[in-house]
């Protein structure tokens, strides 16, 4: 009997051990793949940059409209989410002074969601050698390229609306990237790819009332999918295509190829 009572008192002990061991396993795997923070601004952070530049890779950033307008912004680190909150977006204004609003640059994993970027010189939004990052649900006004995608792959840039700049959104030297459902109305050209952008998807987006073309493809820019877009009353071709490219259920009055408007 009193053997017996013995090997229960260690077996106790044994599974009491293996509990908190196992307890603080959990527990640590918890701090490192969950231990990411959120920060307000300008709760936390005057200004966006100083949120950003105390970030760390799977931080949040949460901006409310109040602390606006805001300057420009640029993003280096990885898997950060910039996210703009509230009714109204908030504003990044350049006042026609500054070259850039939010440039995603050198990095992977970054969100930007639900901001209007304004009057910036060059861009509105920039990505620059990056990839796997997402672009969605931004306003981008009065830039020479509303969205800029450069030197960069497998981004997504999804249900944006860009006007009144010289170019709503540019691909450059960029593969595999979406653009979907994105309203590139009332600038000079609508969506543009060019130098060697190939197997993108351009798909279900409305360029209309562009100075110039709706959507077009450089004679370079190859093997893209250009689906389901709708593009009227631009002033060039509603869609132009110079290169060797896929189209099926586009909607438009004119192309310079036979078989774009379906």
């Amino acid at each position: 009997m009193k053997t017996s009572k013995n090997k229960g008192l260690v077996t106790a002990i044994l599974l009491t051990f293996v509990g908190v061991l196992f307890l603080g396993i959990v527990t640590v795997l918890v701090f490192l793949f969950f231990n990411e923070k959120t920060i307000v601004v300008p709760d936390d952070a005057d200004t966006i940059q100083e949120a950003v530049n105390g970030a760390n890779p799977g931080d949040i950033i949460v901006v409310k409209a109040s602390g606006g307008p805001y300057e420009g912004v640029t993003i280096n680190t990885e898997d950060i989410k910039l996210i703009g909150i509230g009714k109204k977006k908030p504003v990044l204004d350049g006042n026609n002074v500054d070259p850039n609003g939010i440039t995603i640059m050198n990095t992977s994993g970054v969100r930007v969601k639900n901001f209007i970027i304004q009057n910036f010189t060059i861009t509105g939004i920039s990505v620059s050698n990056s990839d796997g990052n997402m672009v969605k649900g931004n306003i981008c006004n009065g830039s020479i390229d509303g969205i800029f995608v450069g030197d960069s792959n497998s981004n997504m840039i999804i249900g944006n609306t860009c006007s009144d700049n010289s170019i709503g959104i540019e691909l450059d030297n960029s593969d595999t990237n979406l653009v979907q459902g994105n309203t590139v109305n009332g600038n000079s050209n609508g969506i543009v790819l060019q130098d060697d952008s190939g197997n993108n998807t351009i798909k279900g987006n409305t360029a209309n009332d562009n100075d110039l073309d709706g959507i077009t493809l450089s004679a370079n820019s190859n093997d893209n999918d250009v689906l389901f877009n709708r593009a009227f009353g631009n002033m060039g071709d509603d869609i132009s295509n110079f290169g060797v490219n896929n189209f099926k259920g586009n909607k438009c009055d004119n192309s310079n190829q036979f078989g774009i408007c379906n």
